[in-house]
């Protein structure tokens, strides 16, 4: 296979200094290994001069003829190399291109219908900037040896400027330095200009000879690369193995993860695969992506629709808990378009498989890069579908990696549990599971306790809850050796080493049944409690926060009440900007954005979270990685955003007349205080026991207290309201819902007696 071209320079020695010029620029081909260039200076002493000529003329694949007046004044040139140079053009087996140098008469000679170079045949000695007219002519030499070259359609390009461009900005006095001879001067000149322009990565050798920053090793992939694809375009179905493993460890290297490789070889298909570990690559993010993920190296000619299936078995066995996986390439690009294509319409759109495609241009971009790591997250971002490994969490509990802004909380609590209950009262999705879990598994623990948390959403019964958390291998690793059939027994049962405390979660749940037997798990308890054997870390809401006012119930003064509200800007802020980060997105005013969503949202973390994962799926439909505050304000403006994740979140476990409440207030802005509340009610011919504006405030944190009576804390939520429905017709029917609501509880009541 050819990894170079051979390139015969036909020139007068009247025109060596533009000789000269052209090779420094033609230099980085040189070094590349992508060219070799001759010329009649290059003959050793005592060589026959004409016989050397003659065979590099033969054999060269491209032919520079520099045309100048002396060029075509010289019989030489003209008549012996020019004549050989295109009887070989015309048979195929070499290639000419004419380099104007000066202005001369050449377009009704042999050579006057080639292209020429530079650009329109327009002579160098004509250019303002001589320099852009060689570095017009290197690059179209470039295209010519990369259109004789197998493998990918460009040689490895380094950062945003070609080699060439580079040559071209360097200052004056580097190039007369160059041509002096002058090695110090050149050396103090390239040091100044590698300081001034670090982009370019530019690396200087004791030789005073400039190059890329990790230019050795881009060269060998992409020869590596050239041959691979070579090899496979072919139809061999036979690879090197040593090869596929030299790309997967130059990959695995690149990025820090593993030194050795071992490839395995399914029989009879396309495919070699490896394991590539990605935990050190994000292991400081906060995204739902797998600890490892399995790279593909397609080595067939063309990729159809039987090897996405093919790739899709392979993935759920190697992988059966990933849905992600790369694919190497030996394509060429529009062949990967079409595969690329295929892997999103059949593995993406109908089976949610993540096929991450990597061509040469995206290796090379990889392992070029100044940070490889965030180059390979930011390549795999790009072709994901982020609403999945997102961290912004719409359902469930936190994970501990997004937890902010309830520091003051976790301090209070892990301060005084050795002595003291508590318990979080709060509305629906506001964080008290996120706090009870990450009390339980980071606070007290780091504080001197034994932490127990336990769920109550599925235990309504003291024997339920017992058999639970004995079931509990966070409980008890071990079954107990003694039969446990209370509370108080799981106490006993418990190890003493360390003060205690039992965290019980959606204790609301457990209210009802204990209620009518007149609290039996409640006063024991409390009796634990007060004998010093343990303290609780209750989480609730409506049924919690009423038994611990009712002098009737165990838990009158029982626990301390910690109220969980909203979260204040900075917090906010953390919550917003450091998964986008993670998600290599773009904020543009990021302060803005995040005072906006903070505002809008007033804090509600599930709220801000629904906001942003509605932001990730605009981004996943295809526009750049980017993100302001007009994208804000589209989401905002969703009715399908302000019903479901607004309203339903700030309402959800709201009753009915506290609902009403609100769209009372939020259509009549006089309405503040409990009395015009009660004659607003009146008016509908409604007259509850009315304490609901406080529930507004302490449970759905929609309200807040002012000394004139209430005012809206969530500031958004009368325009909310306003933009979903209308008004009237809302306070209608749930006016209507209330009466219905009421009449069913009576007819229970009475069948009840």
């Amino acid at each position: 296979m050819k990894t170079n071209v051979n390139i015969y320079l036909s020139y007068s020695h009247k025109d060596e200094r533009f000789r000269d010029e052209l090779e420094t620029h033609l230099s980085l081909l040189k070094r590349q290994g992508i060219i070799a260039s001759w010329h009649d200076q290059n003959i050793s002493a005592g060589a026959e001069w004409a016989q050397e000529i003659d065979t590099y003329l033969n054999t060269a694949d491209i032919i520079l003829l520099l045309v100048t007046a002396n060029f075509m004044a010289s019989e030489y040139c003209y008549s012996i190399e020019m004549m050989r140079a295109m009887e070989r053009h015309k048979t195929g087996e070499a290639r000419v291109i004419p380099i104007i140098l000066r202005p001369v008469d050449w377009k009704n000679s042999p050579f006057g219908q080639l292209k020429a170079l530079p650009t329109d045949g327009k002579p160098v000695t004509t250019w303002p900037n001589q320099d852009e007219a060689f570095l017009n002519i290197a690059t179209g030499i470039r295209k010519a040896v990369q259109s004789m070259l197998p493998g990918p359609s460009e040689a490895p390009r380094f950062r945003d400027r070609t080699p060439e461009q580079v040559v071209a900005s360097l200052p004056k006095a580097i190039h007369e330095a160059v041509k002096r001879g002058d090695t110090p001067a050149l050396k103090r000149g390239l040091e100044q200009y590698c300081k001034e322009h670090p982009d370019d990565r530019l690396m200087l050798s004791n030789r005073g000879i400039l190059y890329f920053e990790n230019f050795v090793q881009v060269a060998y992939t992409w020869q590596r690369w050239q041959t691979l694809t070579s090899l496979v375009s072919s139809g061999k179905r036979t690879l090197p193995i040593a090869l596929l493993e030299e790309i997967v460890q130059i990959l695995t290297s690149s990025l820090l993860n593993s030194t050795t490789t071992q490839i395995s070889l399914r029989d009879n298909d396309p495919f070699f695969w490896a394991p590539l570990d990605v935990q050190r690559l994000f292991e400081n993010t906060h995204l739902r992506l797998p600890q490892q993920i399995p790279i593909f190296l397609y080595t067939h000619p063309h990729f159809d629709k039987s090897d996405a299936s093919e790739l899709r078995s392979l993935v759920k066995e190697i992988a059966p808990t990933s849905r992600l996986a790369l694919v190497l390439f030996f394509l060429t690009p529009e062949q990967i378009e079409d595969a690329s294509k295929i892997l999103k319409n059949t593995l993406q759109h109908v089976y949610a498989y993540d096929i991450v495609p990597l061509a040469y241009e995206d290796f090379l971009r990889i392992i070029d890069a100044r940070d490889p790591g965030k180059a390979f997250r930011q390549h795999v971002l790009s072709k994901v579908d982020l609403t999945v490994i997102s961290p912004f969490i719409t359902t469930g509990p936190t994970p501990d990696s997004m937890f902010f802004g309830r520091e003051p909380e976790l301090h209070a609590i892990s301060k005084r549990a050795d002595s003291a209950s508590y318990a979080l009262i709060g509305g629906r999705r506001i964080g008290k599971t996120s706090i009870l879990r990450r009390l339980a598994r980071f606070s007290l623990p780091e504080a001197g306790f034994n932490a127990f948390y336990q769920d109550c959403s599925y235990t309504p019964t003291q024997a339920a809850l017992v058999q639970a958390v004995v079931r509990n291998k966070a409980w008890f690793p071990n079954a107990p050796s003694a039969q446990i059939t209370s509370f108080a027994d799981v106490i006993q049962s418990l190890p003493g080493d360390k003060p205690l405390v039992i965290l019980l979660d959606e204790v609301d749940k457990l209210i009802p049944s204990d209620q009518p037997a007149g609290y039996p798990l409640f006063n024991t308890l409390r009796a634990l409690a007060n004998a010093g054997r343990c303290q609780f870390v209750f989480g609730g809401e409506y049924s919690l926060r009423s038994d611990m006012v009712d002098p009737k119930s165990p838990l009158y003064n029982f626990a301390n009440e910690v109220l969980i509200g909203r979260l204040g800007f900075h917090a906010v802020w953390e919550l917003i900007i450091q998964p986008m980060k993670e998600l290599e997105i773009e904020l543009i005013g990021e302060e803005a954005i995040a005072q906006r969503i903070w505002s809008f949202t007033s804090g509600h973390p599930n709220v801000v979270q629904r906001l942003c994962q509605r932001l990730i799926t605009r981004l996943n439909r295809g526009q750049p990685f980017r993100l302001s505050i007009e994208d804000v304000e589209e989401v905002i403006k969703d009715p399908d955003f302000l019903r479901k994740d607004f309203l339903d979140t700030y309402w959800e476990q709201a009753t009915t007349i506290e609902r009403l409440c609100s769209l009372l207030m939020a259509r009549d802005d006089s309405i503040r205080t409990l009395s015009a509340s009660h004659s607003a009610l009146a008016d509908l011919n409604l007259h509850p026991l009315l304490n609901q504006l406080n529930d507004l405030v302490d449970l759905r944190n929609i309200l807040q207290r002012t000394d004139d009576g209430y005012e809206f804390a969530v500031t958004a939520f009368p325009e909310v309201i306003s933009k979903t429905s209308k008004l009237d017709d809302l306070i209608a029917l749930t006016c209507e819902k209330y009466k219905l609501d009421s009449k069913g509880a009576t007819h229970a009541k009475r069948g009840a007696q």
